[in-house]
């Protein structure tokens, strides 16, 4: 219950901020907009930087996480195709 009621008031938080940015009114919040309301609305502000940490930190995390994948050590003892082998067809 207090998940949608938080949901309700952070729509209404981000609304009110929109329609503040929006100088001209054409529904359509351009980057210059955001940068000269950021520059006002400190929360705002505080709000980007926050959220861009987040998503920096998650891209470390992918990029960590991928990255362990090239460096699998492979035991000598699997059972792998030789280049000799090969595949015949």
């Amino acid at each position: 219950m207090t998940n949608q009621n938080e949901k309700r008031q952070l729509r209404k938080i981000v609304k009110e901020l929109f329609y503040r940015a929006d100088k001209n009114g054409d529904g359509v919040l351009s980057r210059q907009e955001l940068q000269d309301y950021a520059e006002v609305d400190v929360s705002l502000k505080n709000l980007i930087e926050r959220s861009i940490k987040k998503v920096r930190n998650v891209d470390k995390l992918i990029e960590q996480d991928l990255e362990e994948q090239f460096h699998t050590f492979i035991p000598i003892s699997a059972n792998l195709v030789t280049y000799k082998e090969g595949i015949h067809y």
